[in-house]
C-alpha cells in the first residue's frame, strides 16, 4: 500500500516557496505600471499642482480660472464632503459607538456634499436674478478654488481630534466651514450686482443664499454637538 508524503515523513510542499513570491512580486509589478494605475498616478500628480498652486493664492486662481474640465473641482468638493464626514466618524468613535457608520459617516457626507451643490446652485441662482449671464461650469471651477483652504484646515481637525486637542480641533473645523460661506460670498461679489433695478435688493438674496446655506452645516454640526450629549433621536 502507497504512502502519502506526510506519512513516510518527507516534506510537504512549502506554501510561500521562492517561485509564489516572485509571481506574486510580478503581478504586482504588472499591477503597478497598469494604464489605469499610471493614469491615477498622472491625475493625483496634477491636482497636486493645482492644490499647492491654489493654496497659495486662492482668489487669483478664482480669478484666472476658465471654463476647463470639471475634474480638479470635483476631486476638492469631494474631498471637503470625505473629510469632513470622517472627522464626524472620528468624533464618534471617540464616543465609543459600536456602529457609527450611518450616522457618523454616511449622514455628515451627504449633507456636506448637499451643502457644497447648494451653494453653488444658489450663487447660480443670484446671477441669473440679477441678470448676469455665467457658464455653471465655470461657476463650480471658481467655487472650488475657493474650498481649497477648507480641505487644510479639515485635516489639522482630524489630526488634533485624534490627539486628543478637542478644543484646537473644533477651531479647524469650524474654520473649513467658514472657508465655504466666504468661498460663497466671494464667488457672488466678484460680479457687478445690483446693476438693474429689480424687486429683490442684491443684499436680501445674498442673505439668503447664506441663510439656506447654513441651515444645512448647522445640521451637520448638530450632528457632533447632540451625539455628544445623547440626543440621537433629534436626527
Amino acid at each position: 500500500m502507497s504512502m502519502n508524503n506526510s506519512e513516510n515523513g518527507a516534506p510537504l510542499p512549502d506554501q510561500d516557496s521562492p517561485d509564489k513570491n516572485k509571481s506574486r512580486l510580478e503581478q504586482w509589478d504588472r499591477f503597478l505600471k497598469s494604464a489605469q494605475i499610471q493614469q491615477i498616478k498622472q491625475v493625483g500628480s496634477e491636482y497636486l499642482c493645482y492644490f499647492l498652486r491654489t493654496l497659495a493664492h486662492p482668489y487669483r486662481a478664482l480669478k484666472s480660472t476658465q471654463s476647463t474640465p470639471l475634474l480638479n473641482a470635483s476631486i476638492t468638493m469631494g474631498l471637503v464632503a470625505l473629510l469632513s464626514a470622517l472627522y464626524c466618524f472620528t468624533w464618534f468613535c471617540k464616543l465609543g459607538l459600536i456602529s457609527p457608520f450611518g450616522l457618523g459617516f454616511l449622514k455628515p457626507l451627504l449633507l456636506t456634499a448637499l451643502g457644497l451643490f447648494v451653494a453653488c446652485g444658489l450663487s447660480y441662482g443670484v446671477l441669473r436674478i440679477e441678470k448676469i449671464t455665467i457658464e455653471p461650469k465655470l461657476l463650480v471651477n471658481r467655487f472650488a478654488s475657493l474650498l481649497v483652504p477648507s480641505i487644510v484646515a479639515l485635516v489639522l481637525a482630524i489630526v488634533l481630534l485624534l490627539t486628543g486637542l478637542l478644543l484646537f480641533s473644533s477651531f479647524f473645523l469650524a474654520v473649513a466651514y467658514l472657508f465655504v460661506f466666504i468661498g460663497l460670498n466671494v464667488l457672488m461679489l466678484q460680479y457687478p450686482l445690483n446693476t438693474e433695478s429689480g424687486l429683490i435688493d442684491s443684499f436680501y438674496l445674498i442673505v439668503a443664499a447664506n441663510a439656506i446655506t447654513g441651515y444645512i452645516f448647522y445640521k451637520l454640526v448638530a450632528i457632533i454637538i447632540f451625539s455628544a450629549m445623547g440626543g440621537f433621536g433629534l436626527f
